[in-house]
């Protein structure tokens, strides 16, 4: 947890319920939890304490309600080989509590759709004993808001629960996927998630990318991001309204490996240096210039090769922000952005060295020292424009 909050982090989310039927708590209403059985530990109770010492928010996610489709395959057997006929472990109706009832369907794709109402109920009673039990500031479905008027009737106890709990002041935010209508983002009650994707411009309401150095679980040999890449993403959503969710897989006995150390303390030390152009900014009038990134929408995150005529903007009250997500070779970095505009200072904001600038018809010409300034992407502070 030092090393995240190192790094930057703000809140911390951990798996409270996966596709796997799982309860990482003391569930009241699943005898499938990890308190029952494997660690025999209250896992989600460990890290929201653990969080919360060091200061950071705390969040949850749980994935329940595609559980119903995705273990329908358990409920069948191989249709050719040595064992074609040999029923699955889900077939077994000692095993009814963790496959599902043999109703449950084979079909992955259809994700909520088709659960039965015994299953919507106790997806509420478990997802709202978590609630109860852990008190999150934050919690995700992997999906949509499910299952209707239930959905509705957790959500709208987490919120009041939270409201409680602080007074009145909401502070509570729940995470979701876009319904085809959009319409759980423009009546403000979800804040859109985007898996392993970005937004191609500035989205008025908040929003966040949820992604990974590696895969969504610990693989070996896998190629991770590189600090470069994970910075440069952080730069562009945060320039376009967003938040940026990282998760870092750990291995079995519970540790990060090495290179995913040598990540978070890269982060850390390019945030200790900007992170005033990062942290509670917002979108400037624009998002920057450039290329704008991949296309809007999920899984589409691969990385660019960013070059100098690449600017994100960050605002912060008067002060404007600009990033370069890569340093211009000869210096010379042009805000096109900014033509017409005469600033009373430029300052890098690693270092907070002076920048000569000179107004010109194609935008603001600043001339950036002849190394770079730390790595990965380069923020300079920019005070007195209109």
């Amino acid at each position: 947890m030092k090393l995240y909050k190192a790094a930057g982090a703000r809140y911390f989310c951990a798996i409270a319920q996966h596709h796997d039927n799982i309860d990482c708590w003391n569930s009241k209403y699943h005898p499938w939890n990890s308190v029952a059985m494997g660690p025999r530990k209250d896992v989600i109770g460990t890290w929201r304490d653990t969080a919360r010492a060091h200061g950071l928010r705390f969040g949850v996610t749980e994935h329940l309600g595609a559980s119903w489709n995705w273990f329908g395959v358990a409920h069948t057997a191989d249709a050719t080989g040595p064992l074609a006929g040999v029923p699955y472990d889900g077939a077994n109706p000692d095993f009814a509590s963790l496959y599902h009832s043999g109703d449950a369907q084979a079909d992955w794709k259809a994700w909520y759709h088709n659960a039965p109402e015994s299953f919507q109920l106790e997806w509420s009673r478990r997802i709202q004993d978590l609630v109860d039990q852990h008190q999150p500031d934050l919690l995700y479905s992997d999906g949509s808001l499910p299952f209707g008027a239930h959905g509705r009737e957790l959500l709208a106890h987490f919120y009041n629960t939270n409201a409680q709990r602080h007074g009145g002041s909401l502070q509570a935010v729940y995470n979701c996927k876009n319904n085809p209508d959009g319409g759980q983002f423009r009546n403000g009650f979800c804040v859109q998630d985007i898996e392993r994707g970005v937004e191609d411009g500035i989205n008025p309401l908040p929003w966040q990318t949820d992604t990974c150095v590696g895969d969504w679980y610990y693989k070996r040999g896998i190629t991770y991001k590189t600090p470069t890449t994970v910075i440069q993403m952080l730069v562009d959503i945060v320039s376009k309204n967003g938040n940026l969710l990282l998760n870092f897989p750990l291995r079995a006995d519970g540790t990060l490996d090495a290179q995913e150390e040598s990540i978070l303390a890269q982060l850390a030390t390019w945030t200790a240096a900007n992170g005033e152009a990062i942290f509670a900014t917002r979108p400037w009038r624009v998002f920057g210039e450039g290329r704008s990134g991949p296309k809007a929408g999920n899984f589409n995150e691969d990385s660019l090769a960013y070059t100098a005529e690449d600017i994100r903007y960050t605002s912060k009250g008067a002060t404007l922000f600009a990033f370069t997500l890569a340093w211009p070779s000869d210096g010379k970095l042009l805000l096109r952005s900014l033509a017409g505009q005469t600033p009373s200072a430029v300052t890098l904001v690693d270092g907070n060295d002076s920048v000569p600038f000179t107004r010109t018809p194609d935008g603001l010409a600043l001339q950036l020292p002849p190394t770079p300034r730390g790595n990965h992407a380069y923020a300079v502070r920019i005070t007195g424009i209109t």
